[in-house]
């Protein structure tokens, strides 16, 4: 399940001996009551869509907060969720059997650089502050309390004692702790400045960093696709070369476990750098892509439909006069997948003495070299292939170019007009 629907399970059940949460004064919504368990819909397993609803529209947001913070502690101690059947895996589990939380930055990276934040606070300001967007009124009673909810859990201070609490007198701002994250360990900033004049975001640009990460990524993509297009045409030179494919996953690897930890695996993860300015960048992000995945009650009620979440974001910012990320489509379509693969990355899935399965995932698609393909290596060449053809459109950069001049500095504007600043993908 993803983060959305993995908070309303550990709210609504009991998990690893905590019971359900509870609202002060107010009675849970019929949709929420059961306990609801997620069922298979189409191959994933998930909550219906009304239940969803109704949890983000909660009107005790603390409820909401309780179970940000309770699904923190059953994800560091490796609990899973059991559900009618079996049990639903909280975290992933690699190729040497480490069990390690499936939330990664580069998630929240890609969906915040569409400017999601920005337009979400500037539809809230302009909703408490006017009436220019129309009133939510009894119909739109989900819209409003979604409003209301997102300023309470994104847009207020923080109590000190809160586990995704990433700010204080000593990081003063929320934005700059994330920016500052994003810089150490993907070597980027984000793609725009302030969301009034544009003017940079001033953050600390850590000396420890890892800019070469877009280099390595890309030689990464680069090489995969090479071996995927001569798995699929077994007609002239075959130009695969597997140890580089895994040298420079484990070369990526290293470079981003070492600005988490001098660990060798995931087991004290709760306890590694970044690891809480991670959730709660994710937890922000993931809210709000769940905003605009579909049709919801706050789309519906801006009159903001669209047929992708990218073309539903851009409509709720031209709604708002905060023009969206011009490349939102193809970010938000990466996400999830570049979620999955730098968790892998992160685990050694990709590494030596893994060559063999790698191998299979790149030749999942060629029936007559891997007869055996599962759905999983399936999967996994599919979320590759989206990433390289989405990572092509975001950047301008031509990983199924061979001969491409891979240099990892996107020459754009970025966090403000000619500021001279880390590289971002825009």
């Amino acid at each position: 399940m993803d983060l959305i629907n993995n908070l309303v399970f550990t709210a609504l059940n009991s998990v690893g001996g905590f019971g359900p949460l509870q609202q002060n004064f107010f009675p849970t919504p019929p949709a929420l009551t059961g306990p609801p368990q997620p069922t298979n819909l189409g191959g994933v397993i998930a909550y219906n869509i009304t239940a969803i609803e109704e949890f983000c529209a909660l009107d005790d947001p603390g409820v909401i907060e309780d179970s940000i913070e309770k699904h923190w502690a059953d994800m560091v101690i490796r609990q899973n969720y059991t559900v009618p059947g079996g049990d639903i895996v909280t975290t992933f589990v690699g190729a040497a059997g480490q069990r390690i939380p499936p939330y990664h930055l580069i998630y929240a990276y890609l969906v915040e650089n569409t400017r999601a934040a920005q337009i979400f606070e500037k539809l809230v300001f302009l909703y408490l502050h006017d009436e220019k967007l129309r009133k939510a009124t009894t119909p739109n009673r989900l819209a409003f309390q979604w409003i209301m909810n997102t300023e309470n859990l994104f847009f207020k201070h923080l109590a000190n004692n809160s586990y995704r609490n990433i700010a204080s007198n000593i990081r003063s701002s929320i934005d700059a702790t994330r920016r500052n994250a994003y810089y150490r360990l993907l070597g980027m900033d984000l793609a725009f400045g302030d969301a009034n004049a544009n003017a940079p975001v001033p953050f600390i640009k850590a000396e420890f960093n890892n800019q070469p990460f877009i280099i390595l990524f890309e030689k990464f993509l680069t090489e995969i696709w090479m071996a995927y297009t001569n798995a699929r045409n077994q007609v002239g030179s075959n130009t695969t070369d597997m140890f580089s494919i895994v040298d420079t996953a484990q070369k990526i690897q290293e470079m981003l476990m070492s600005r988490r930890t001098t660990d060798a695996d995931f087991t004290n993860y709760r306890y590694f750098n970044l690891s809480k300015e991670e959730y709660a960048s994710v937890v922000m992000m993931s809210w709000f892509y769940e905003a605009v995945s579909y049709d919801s009650p706050v789309v519906e009620f801006l009159r903001c439909n669209g047929n992708t979440p990218g073309e539903r974001l851009i409509n709720i910012g031209n709604k708002v006069g905060l023009p969206a990320h011009s490349k939102s489509e193809g970010l938000l379509d990466i996400a999830p997948v570049m979620n999955t693969l730098l968790r892998r990355i992160e685990l050694g899935d990709y590494n030596l003495p893994n060559e063999a399965n790698v191998r299979r995932i790149i030749e999942a698609q060629s029936p007559a070299l891997t007869p055996a393909a599962d759905p999983d290596e399936l999967q996994a060449l599919s979320d590759i292939l989206s990433i390289i053809n989405n990572w092509e459109k975001a950047t301008g950069h031509r990983i199924k170019n061979p001969e491409a001049n891979i240099t990892g500095t996107v020459k754009v504007q970025q966090n403000g007009v000619g500021a001279k600043l880390p590289p971002v993908m825009n």
